[in-house]
């Protein structure tokens, strides 16, 4: 859903700039002074050549920044590229969350006893905001492993191990 909405907002903008591009003025300011003959705005479109040429050239600027921006597929991680490089571990979490203490102290213990990296983030900061963004958190405790949400709660710590390392099997 999150992908999809980007891709339509992109599409939106796309048109946004193609609309506003300045080398169209000499098509579309004539239609709009046609379309609102007779009234005050087109008056004043007909004596403000200027500032219409500035304004459309700045929607057509930051419409196509959006646009690209929107429309950019996101690349996509290979599963077993962390074979030399430890794992990325990141807690979101808020405050006064039982659950986000119980799973941060899991991760700090397994962290302790493995070779990962663990942060832990409020949701409230700014970074927490752009990873709930980014994510599309909407509950504490969530664990990021390795820029891909891997649990929205408290996991069992065979789980978490079995995440950390997809080719080893932790139960016996």
């Amino acid at each position: 859903m999150h992908k999809s909405w980007h891709a339509i907002k992109g599409y939106g903008m796309s048109a946004l700039a193609f609309i506003s591009c300045p080398c169209h003025l000499p098509i579309t300011l004539p239609l709009l002074v046609a379309v609102t003959a007779g009234t005050a705005f087109s008056a004043w479109l007909q004596n403000n050549f200027l500032p219409i040429g500035a304004g459309s050239t700045l929607i057509f600027i930051a419409s196509l920044v959006l646009a690209l921006r929107w429309s950019r597929r996101p690349t996509r991680v290979v599963a077993n590229q962390r074979h030399s490089d430890p794992a990325k571990v990141v807690l979101v979490t808020s405050r006064r969350c039982e659950s986000c203490e119980v799973a941060a102290d899991l991760w700090a213990d397994l962290a302790s006893d493995n070779q990962f990296q663990f942060q832990e983030v409020l949701i409230s900061s700014k970074a927490g905001r752009s990873l709930a963004a980014r994510h599309n958190i909407l509950r504490t405790p969530t664990t990021i492993i390795d820029g891909n949400v891997a649990f929205k709660d408290v996991p069992e710590r065979d789980r978490a191990l079995l995440a950390l390392n997809p080719d080893k099997d932790t139960r016996q």
